[in-house]
């Protein structure tokens, strides 16, 4: 769990050059996050109130707002290494986002990896040691529950839906112990949401670091030629790469090109057959 903050409050009465008092110390309850609704239309916000989930929350990927509800998914730490919760909220028309369901138990011990959303559905990834990929039905907003479980060593930190009831993870493999062994990308079957299923699997070198997993833009996929872009970044030699992967349609990950950059690379599609490799030069890849 992460420590309280500590705040330190000056004393604002305190003239310049006079000793000022002892500072007041306030401590922040830090075992559950607010959230704060605002209302946009046009280039308008309206605030519509405010709530709390419980615990921390880890980026941008665990907040999500469908027909009304916002569900959060967060780290809940229990002193025992805690476990994972979604949250579901709703606004109750009086300045306050109410909970209304939510489902906890989610991969106890472990943190959370990734998130991703699909109207009722949400697939979240945690880890310690083993990668669960779990499944939640969130049709009934006051009664959210897990239906799916996947473990498999290694973690996804980036999903992404390519269609066809599948996902594309990109992460970083592990031991059965726990121990990272460079980056992996796989692809994930959840036409079965009862029993997803890994169906594509591509390990890279242990020094190898996909760039995606802390910042989407270095991955881009062209579902006209199922094909996906990714920026790695090696940590013994330095530099950085393009790494180009063909999806097959039942999930099978080929490694079919690389292109080297000195610099952090930004992949952007041009149209349904091509991409921009920008980085120290600028480069035009057609896929067909």
């Amino acid at each position: 769990m992460a420590p309280d903050k500590l705040l330190v409050e000056p004393d604002p009465t305190s003239d310049i050059g006079v000793p000022a008092p002892e500072p007041r110390v306030r401590w922040i309850d830090r075992t559950q996050t607010r959230v704060y609704g605002f209302k946009l239309t046009d280039t308008n916000a309206e605030y519509i109130g405010s709530g709390t989930v419980p615990g921390y929350v880890q980026d941008r990927w665990s907040f999500d707002e469908h027909d009304g509800y916002l569900r959060v998914a967060s780290h809940v730490d229990s002193g025992r290494g805690g476990s994972n919760r979604i949250t579901v909220l709703t606004d109750d028309g009086s300045g306050s986002l109410v909970r209304i369901g939510s489902v906890g138990n989610l991969g106890p011990r472990e943190q959370i990896q990734s998130v991703r959303w699909f109207d009722d559905l949400a697939v979240l990834v945690t880890f310690r040691q083993i990668d669960p990929l779990y499944t939640i039905d969130l049709s009934d907003p006051t009664a959210p529950q897990m239906i799916g479980e996947l473990k498999i060593p290694g973690f996804s930190s980036y999903l992404h839906p390519i269609g066809g009831d599948q996902l594309i993870g990109i992460g970083t493999a592990a031991t059965m112990r726990g121990r990272t062994t460079g980056g992996q990308v796989a692809t994930f079957d959840l036409s079965d949401l009862r029993n997803p299923e890994q169906i594509g699997y591509l390990k890279l070198k242990r020094n190898d670091y996909l760039m995606a997993s802390d910042e989407p833009h270095a991955f881009t996929y062209l579902p006209g030629s199922r094909t996906m872009f990714t920026s790695v970044e090696n940590w013994a030699r330095g530099g950085s790469y393009i790494l180009r992967v063909e999806v097959g349609a039942d999930g099978s990950l080929t490694k079919t090109d690389t292109y080297q950059s000195r610099y952090s690379t930004r992949i952007l599609p041009v149209d349904s057959d091509r991409v921009a490799l920008v980085g120290d030069a600028i480069r035009l890849v057609d896929v067909t």
